[in-house]
């Protein structure tokens, strides 16, 4: 992929099954704008996106958490034209703060180019006797730096259930709590919330003496206050005691998937021109923090996709047809063929304007 190419808004995102690359860049033509300048100033810069990336999905989450408790009588709105205007209103809140970066950049021609650019290195990369030497090396040096260090939060939280368990069992005072979560499959989600929330004030009580597992606990315990439970807690725990052969057989090979890149980038410094050894490691970082930012996002959707599926419902029983309800772009591909014409407008009105939060907010009381 030339770089000319990458400035330009894609034509289709292949996961993004709502379709929102086609709507989006309608009904929202301002989004083009900004996704074709954020590729333009950094798709060579991965730290600095990453400082973007960390903030805007910052925002996303606060702006969410906003927005529902704004809206949150939508259960008791009777009128049809509210409710739509509300989802509208949503769907510009998600296409500015999370669909730009989690489908666009994340899963759009930046990351093909970085692809395409580590596939290019690496072919100067291989060496070997034979032709087969040279291409098995090269998609083999492909393969692992494609995939990159990255650990996803699912392994992640494996990981972390591993070394809270291996701390639990430090500390005699706290053994009464392991016990409790040794038979884990026959532990009820009620009864292991109930034994977690116990578990994290306890450690609460004195951080300093605790502190390897306060480190631990203490983001997800930020992650349960926005689900206003303490599941996310309880299963990362759980995790330790149902999957700790996966857990410590995936630690195994993570530790030699980081010696093998370490390896790699020792031999490109020496092998490749300082071009290449620079873009191979930009384009590194960049794959890692495009992998890395699909979680960071991720956290908007504990928020929105619940409130989401219950305005799509509430909006399908006043058009009595339940059926109508399907994905969070549903307004554009199903409700607009149902609605009455003084509503269809809503939907298919081109807002030409930037993002702006009050917006959001306003003529809706």
């Amino acid at each position: 992929m030339m770089e000319n190419d990458l400035f330009k808004f894609p034509k289709s995102i292949v996961n993004d099954i709502e379709g929102f690359v086609f709507y989006y860049k309608m009904k929202f033509p301002k989004v083009v704008d900004r996704y074709l300048d954020l590729v333009k100033k950094y798709y060579n810069n991965p730290g600095e996106l990453r400082k973007i990336c960390i903030e805007e999905s910052d925002e996303m989450v606060r702006i969410s958490k906003k927005f529902i408790e704004f809206y949150k009588d939508i259960e008791k709105t009777g009128d049809l034209k509210k409710l739509i205007e509300i989802d509208q209103k949503l769907n510009k809140l998600s296409c500015f703060k999370f669909w730009i970066y989690n489908y666009l950049l994340c899963e759009g021609p930046l990351q093909t180019f970085h692809i395409e650019k580590i596939s290019e290195i690496s072919e100067n990369l291989a060496e070997g006797d034979t032709v087969e030497e040279i291409e098995y090396e090269k998609e083999r040096t492909e393969k692992i730096l494609i995939q990159t260090d990255y650990t996803d939060f699912y392994v992640e939280n494996l990981l972390r259930s591993i070394k809270i368990r291996g701390e639990l069992e430090k500390f005699q005072e706290l053994k009464e709590y392991l016990s409790k979560f040794q038979d884990s499959k026959s532990l009820g989600f009620k009864k292991a919330n109930e034994i977690s929330k116990k578990l994290s004030e306890e450690i609460k009580k004195d951080k300093e003496k605790y502190k390897i597992l306060w480190e631990e606990f203490k983001e997800l315990l930020g992650v349960c206050e926005i689900q206003d439970s303490y599941l996310p807690l309880s299963s990362v725990i759980r995790m330790g005691f149902e999957y700790k052969e996966r857990a410590l057989k995936y630690e195994e090979n993570h530790e030699q998937l980081k010696k093998d890149i370490e390896s790699i980038f020792v031999k490109a410094r020496k092998n490749l021109s300082d071009e290449d050894y620079k873009q191979l490691n930009i384009s590194y970082k960049m794959l890692r923090l495009l992998a890395e930012s699909k979680d960071l996002f991720g956290k908007s959707d504990d928020l929105t996709i619940p409130f989401w599926f219950k305005l799509i419902r509430k909006i399908a029983e006043k058009l009595k047809n339940q059926n109508l309800a399907l994905g969070q772009g549903t307004s554009y591909y199903s409700f607009v063929w149902h609605v009455p014409d003084n509503i269809k407008g809503i939907i298919y009105k081109i807002d030409s304007t930037d993002f702006n939060e009050e917006e959001l907010f306003k003529d809706s009381q």
